[in-house]
């Protein structure tokens, strides 16, 4: 089954083993505490520290690549972004930001001393392992910060461990990238909920995805979702419109380490006016727009593929060479990625 008809697709291999052992080790002496950065600069967002942080959740890192020449050996590889301009047809492409995704396994929750016990009256088990990510579409906060909305970025997640359903792997709404989209009058999407990352439970991470297959007529939308099973080193390609989240990881031992990477049409401007302070854009991306313009700087979104890479990506990474072979596999595939 193609991409185009269900919003997503599985591509395996696209980094070395040498390459996956190295950046788990690093997600681990991060996540472990302490200025683990080079260059003393601290990523964008850093959700989780030891003592402090609630234990039962999904930790994140984002925009880890401006902290870590390793990280963004990864998330600024010219071979995997331009595999990447093979499936779009932009004629270069941007970095919007990645995510460093860590799922904790059941047995490390509750190994934790502020672990909390399922009720004994038989309540949802869970509960206390709240590891989930809520359904949502990137689109909702990334598409609608710029102009064209449509097709302006794909998210590419690459997993540092085997993922599957046992240790909460990314799941999808087939087709659902298909749904309508509500636009306003110039054009930019009008956002409708499905930024709820973090549920209250273990259970209703769900709910927008049951909302908006609702709205669309999609009555039982829980049959359309998929969990596919992904090996380290492996990864997932989805549509921006796409929802997906992901359930709790009830394994034994098997953390779900994963890094995403979301890129930007490098012709996307911001939308909207320059007002202070930040014009239309969320709060969030509006902090890397410069008052006046509605250009998108490379220091803070870089091009890496196409017209305009920017000249400073190769004295910051740490390995070269990272995705080799990624695009000869998407043209190897035109039969998953072809007809654009």
């Amino acid at each position: 089954m193609s991409y185009r008809k269900l919003g997503y697709g599985i591509i395996s291999p696209i980094l070395q083993p040498r390459v996956t052992e190295k950046l788990r080790n690093k997600v681990n002496s991060i996540y472990a505490g302490g200025n683990q950065f080079v260059n003393g600069v601290y990523p964008d967002e850093w959700h989780y520290r030891p003592s402090y942080s609630l234990p039962h959740t999904t930790r994140e890192i984002v925009n880890g690549w401006k902290s870590c020449p390793l990280i963004a050996s990864l998330v600024l590889s010219q071979d995997i972004a331009e595999g990447i301009q093979e499936i779009t047809g932009w004629t270069s492409v941007r970095v919007g930001q990645d995510d460093v995704i860590w799922k904790p396994s059941a047995s490390v929750v509750q190994a934790d001393p502020d672990y909390r016990s399922p009720p004994p009256n038989g309540g949802p088990p869970s509960a206390a392992l709240n590891t989930t990510v809520g359904y949502h579409q990137d689109s909702a906060y990334i598409s609608t910060n710029f102009v064209p909305y449509e097709a302006s970025s794909v998210t590419l997640w690459m997993a540092l461990d085997d993922s599957d359903a046992g240790n909460g792997g990314l799941s999808y709404a087939e087709g659902s990238h298909k749904w309508a989209v509500e636009l306003d009058e110039e054009g930019a999407r009008v956002k409708k909920g499905g930024l709820t990352f973090m549920g209250e439970d273990g259970e209703s991470y769900a709910s927008p995805l049951i909302a908006a297959g609702r709205d669309n007529g999609v009555s039982d939308v829980v049959r359309t979702v998929v969990t596919p099973s992904v090996k380290s080193g492996g990864g997932l390609l989805h549509h921006q419109d796409t929802w997906h989240g992901s359930g709790v990881n009830r394994s034994e031992g098997r953390c779900r380490r994963a890094i995403a990477v979301h890129y930007v049409n490098g012709d996307c401007r911001f939308r909207g006016g320059g007002g202070a302070p930040w014009g239309e854009c969320d709060y969030i991306y509006g902090r890397y727009r410069i008052r006046g313009s509605d250009k998108l700087e490379g220091s803070f979104f870089p091009v890496v593929a196409g017209e305009g890479r920017e000249e400073w990506i190769d004295d910051w990474v740490e390995v070269e060479g990272v995705g080799e072979g990624f695009k000869e596999q998407v043209r190897g595939n035109q039969g998953i990625w072809g007809k654009r």
